[in-house]
């Protein structure tokens, strides 16, 4: 989850500002901020005490 949220919010697509950012995200953006939360869950569920990455670990979110 918490890589979601960070992916949603490179993209500044959270909050009531992010509301229209959010609603006209493309495809691409969408499957970019998938695939980043995953490599974040692979990674948390990887580590003793399901510990979570750093963002440098995770790389960029591609646009």
């Amino acid at each position: 989850m918490a890589g979601l949220i960070s992916g949603l919010a490179r993209l500044g697509a959270l909050g009531a500002e992010g509301r229209r950012q959010l609603q006209t995200l493309t495809l691409d953006q969408l499957h970019s901020v998938a695939s980043y939360a995953n490599r974040a869950a692979a990674i948390t569920c990887s580590r003793k005490g399901a510990n979570p990455p750093w963002s440098a670990e995770l790389g960029e979110l591609a646009r």
